[in-house]
């Protein structure tokens, strides 16, 4: 329920869901005979959506969750016990076409094949409710084994993953040492997309027990808008993809404050 919950508020303060509501309230108003309260409340409506729907919003927002977490080089990682590849980039038609599908972000499967490649770690975690016929095919082409690969597919959220995968990492590392007991703070790549990073790390931090390396990958905002970009008309008009973004943005900044307030997780 917790997690249906989150899901909710983040979708109803989402920007576009915003815009909507604020059009809706222009009409109810219209509708009621107050007509300059709703010419203004549907103005401020139509503003706030364009403003979301730009690209240079894209670099504001995402630009501060992305900076903190530059690129690295597989090579100056250390090793570590586990590779965490968190959920979100691939998917699976079920439908007419069952065969699975690389969103933007499955540059974190990519990410962590690579890691694994270099002898960082033995052991891949992967999550999310399809990985084992979407993450798992395609970590299994770039070269990793299916014995090393773990999976964690009934995490509804970040939140629950971070618990769950925990619980894994350090129980195989007490089998690897032969142990009873967890082993004390097990050292695991933390792979997600940079702009989710800040938050994942967040919440691993508080509920996996592990000691964390981020490995980033999937940098969208500053692949679209690098140091020697040229800004253009363009980037300032609005466009369906920007207006997505920005609502995957958004929720990273609302949710991490929201933990970081309402639950304490620093």
């Amino acid at each position: 329920m917790s997690a249906a919950i989150n899901h909710f508020i983040t979708g109803l303060v989402n920007p576009y869901c915003v815009v909507l509501i604020g059009i809706f309230a222009g009409a109810l108003l219209a509708w009621r005979r107050w007509r300059r309260t709703a010419v203004a409340v549907t103005l401020a409506a139509l503003a706030w959506a364009w403003v979301w729907s730009s690209g240079w919003m894209v670099w504001v927002m995402g630009r501060g969750l992305e900076r903190d977490f530059p690129f690295v080089e597989v090579a100056s990682f250390p090793e570590a016990d586990a590779i965490i590849v968190l959920g979100g980039g691939m998917t699976i038609n079920t439908n007419d076409y069952n065969r699975a599908e690389m969103w933007a972000a499955a540059d974190r499967v990519w990410r962590g094949a690579q890691l694994y490649r270099a002898g960082k770690a033995k052991l891949v975690v992967c999550s999310g409710p399809l990985a084992g016929i979407t993450t798992v095919p395609l970590l299994k082409d770039f070269g990793v084994p299916e014995e090393d690969i773990f999976l964690v597919e009934d995490a509804k959220n970040t939140e629950e993953e971070s618990r769950m995968v925990g619980d894994l990492v350090r129980g195989f590392a007490a089998y690897r040492e032969n142990r009873i007991e967890d082993v004390p703070a097990p050292t695991a790549f933390l792979v997600t997309s940079a702009w989710h990073e800040r938050r994942a790390l967040q919440l691993f931090a508080k509920n996996s027990g592990l000691r964390l390396i981020p490995a980033p990958a999937d940098y969208e905002a500053t692949v679209r808008f690098g140091p020697n970009h040229e800004w253009e008309i363009k980037d300032f008009l609005p466009n369906a993809e920007a207006m997505y973004m920005n609502g995957v943005f958004f929720k990273e900044y609302f949710a991490f404050y929201c933990y970081r307030w309402l639950k304490g997780y620093r």
